[in-house]
């Protein structure tokens, strides 16, 4: 019996047309909708069969934490035994905990209506944007920003790759990363990510959101979830309870969780309505990687195995 990490995409991943698939077998996407809708007063079947881009990106966690779940349980029910590892990128942790049994799926879904809210908060300042280098290693990073004099101006907010860096950056940061590109050989490119997340540009935010996470029912979930800032996997419920007090502010350590991950299974089934995380994953490790998109991925397991 193979071994297998469960993963959930991160924020950006949404994809008008998600649901299609699932639209053809409304009864499992329906019960769902119902249940936000009954429990929580949250009606999303608009957005969910919306085409209208702007509409699934002003919903996009909520939208990619009901692909997330009925997805996985679909891909869980064909293999037919549980993940030996939950894991989510960045926003995809919240999927993770979900998806592991960590915090009940409905509950889950009331926490990130209310993280949506303060997220688009308007009366606060938005200090920084996402800018990725291509070319540095984490190493590196840490040194270029302690001897350019960037640190305040320049912080890390994902090591996706070995040599890729996410950071948040203020105007004059992204300034002075854009003078010192040939010094430093690295190629820099914008992300489009509305708020600089995992960086302390997020305090505010955070601070906010503090109040709603004290007040999730979390259990000992039915595998370990890795952490996105301690790299490490654990079932302890209070660990994980601290770990969500500072997704927001603090970097996600994916490169090096991927690796840790690697080490424990077999095969990586990456949940995600795009293909970022298949390609990522295979550039980290040469573990076998299935991306879950659409109802033939999951038939195409069900069919052949992991």
């Amino acid at each position: 019996m193979k071994r297998y990490a469960l993963v959930f995409s991160g924020q950006g991943s949404e994809r008008v047309g998600m649901f299609n698939d699932l639209l053809k077998e409304p009864n499992v996407l329906e019960q769902v909708l119902e249940e936000l809708k009954s429990h929580l007063g949250m009606d999303i079947y608009s957005a969910v069969t919306t085409r209208d881009s702007a509409v699934v990106a002003a919903n996009n966690q909520i939208l990619l934490s009901v692909f997330h779940y009925l997805k996985a349980k679909l891909i869980v029910e064909k293999i037919g035994h549980e993940p030996a590892i939950c894991m989510g990128h960045s926003f995809g942790q919240f999927s993770a905990l979900a998806n592991s049994g960590a915090i009940s799926f409905v509950e889950m879904a009331g926490f990130l209506g209310e993280r949506m809210r303060i997220i688009n908060d308007p009366s606060i300042d938005i200090r920084a944007s996402f800018k990725s280098i291509h070319g540095m290693t984490l190493d590196a990073f840490e040194g270029f920003r302690q001897a350019e004099g960037l640190c305040g101006n320049v912080e890390l907010a994902l090591h996706n790759q070995k040599e890729q860096i996410v950071c948040a950056a203020t105007k004059n940061g992204q300034d002075r990363l854009g003078e010192l590109a040939g010094k430093y050989g690295y190629v820099l490119k914008d992300i489009n990510v509305s708020r600089p997340y995992h960086t302390v540009f997020m305090e505010e935010y955070n601070r906010m959101l503090l109040p709603y996470i004290d007040r999730l029912g979390f259990s000992r979930p039915l595998c370990p979830v890795l952490l996105n800032h301690y790299k490490a996997a654990t079932v302890d419920e209070d660990v994980l309870r601290e770990e969500a007090k500072i997704q927001m502010i603090k970097p996600v350590f994916w490169y090096d969780g991927v690796i840790n991950a690697a080490e424990s299974v077999d095969v990586f089934v990456v949940i995600d309505p795009s293909e970022t995380q298949l390609k990522i994953i295979r550039r980290i490790t040469d573990k076998k990687v299935h991306n879950v998109s659409n109802m033939n991925a999951v038939k195409m397991i069900e069919k052949k195995g992991l």
